[in-house]
């Protein structure tokens, strides 16, 4: 049975993957639910809706534990700010 989930904040499709199967081998059930998911580098925008089907879990006791311990994993990549190159003394003034 699928059912919806609403992405969120700075989630990924390995956190997706894991917060509905209960392991990161979960992306391509992930991608193969989700016409709109190509590839394991799509990248998630606040409040996307996914469909994950609840009824095939890869690893139930982190499932549990999830929902347990109401964890919602988000480990999006921040953006770097720096200039980064060459002129290493010059931007850190030694």
């Amino acid at each position: 049975m699928s059912k919806n989930l609403k992405i969120a904040d700075d989630q990924n499709i390995i956190d997706v993957a894991i917060q509905t199967t209960g392991s990161a081998e979960g992306l391509f059930k992930v991608i193969n639910l989700n016409e709109n998911v190509e590839s394991v580098d799509h990248v998630f925008e606040f409040g996307d809706e996914i469909l994950f089907d609840e009824t095939a879990p890869l690893d139930i006791q982190v499932l549990n534990s999830y929902e347990k311990n109401k964890i919602t994993l988000a480990t999006g990549e921040e953006e770097i700010i720096g200039d980064y190159n060459d002129d290493y003394n010059d931007d850190y003034n030694i």
